[in-house]
């Protein structure tokens, strides 16, 4: 099996004029072309269906794969039960398409044939980007959907807590929702200049919103679920001032970028 890469094409030299389009071999060969196209119909809407679904003429001899970074091309042949050799006709891409969708990584998929011996996959892949806790560690990505258990190899991803099963399956809405907001939240902070080297834990309550916890130097910031751009401001500008004093924050309530309560440690 050969795996190819796209290669974009494009056309070359101006519009052929009438005269010259009229004379050009392609013009001459159409109605050819469209006889063997109706022959063809014929033959896959009637009787000549099996057979052509059972013809070497269009068996697989080529597929190409796009978008395969996280998921293996092995793994992907397998998901979608594609074998070397197999007719193209009688593949059924809506089910290969669904089946593929139900492999962890792959969030979309689709099928295209290149009559007469080419398959094509273009897959759109989950990219993880949060890990949250249940009884169990699952991995979360960036649409907010929950896909798999996580490998100890994938636990490096900033942590949500606060959540359980059971809060899934009696408000799965409001659940999701407090996800995807602690996932903007983490977009807001993650790259922040005064929050790298710093282990993120963003703890949900469905109730009262989100509370960012920092480690190993550990300090919880409680902001709610809006206004997260001038709430961080004036948590540096907290964190800031008590640092002038001597001090710093074990907790820092903001009901909002004006008002915040504050607990120090030691």
């Amino acid at each position: 099996m050969k795996f190819f890469a796209l290669k974009k094409t494009r056309a070359v030299g101006g519009r052929p004029s009438r005269r010259h389009a009229a004379e050009h071999p392609l013009n001459s060969s159409a109605w050819v072309l469209r006889g063997c196209a109706l022959v063809l119909f014929v033959l896959v809407l009637g009787p000549g269906a099996e057979y052509l679904k059972q013809s070497s003429f269009f068996e697989l001899k080529e597929l190409k794969i796009f978008g395969c970074h996280i998921t293996s091309p092995d793994g992907i042949i397998s998901y979608a039960r594609i074998n070397k050799g197999m007719n193209l006709l009688s593949l059924n891409l809506a089910n290969s398409s669904s089946q593929l969708e139900k492999y962890p990584y792959i969030y979309r998929a689709v099928l295209k044939r290149r009559l007469p011996g080419t398959l094509e996959i273009y897959l759109e892949e989950r990219k993880p980007r949060a890990v949250i806790k249940f009884e169990d560690l699952y991995l979360v990505d960036e649409h907010g959907d929950i896909f798999k258990k996580a490998d100890t190899s994938e636990c490096s991803y900033p942590l949500l807590t606060g959540l359980t099963k059971e809060d899934l399956y009696r408000d799965s809405d409001r659940c999701f929702q407090i996800i995807r907001t602690a996932l903007g939240l983490l977009d807001r902070i993650e790259h922040e200049e005064r929050f790298r080297g710093a282990v993120l834990e963003i703890a949900m309550d469905k109730n009262s919103g989100l509370t960012i916890i920092t480690s190993p130097e550990r300090m919880e910031v409680y902001v709610g679920e809006g206004d997260f751009e001038e709430k961080i401001k004036s948590l540096w500008k907290i964190v800031d001032d008590l640092k002038e004093r001597g001090l710093a924050p074990a907790t820092i309530h903001l009901k909002s970028a004006q008002k915040a309560y504050i607990t120090v440690k030691g």
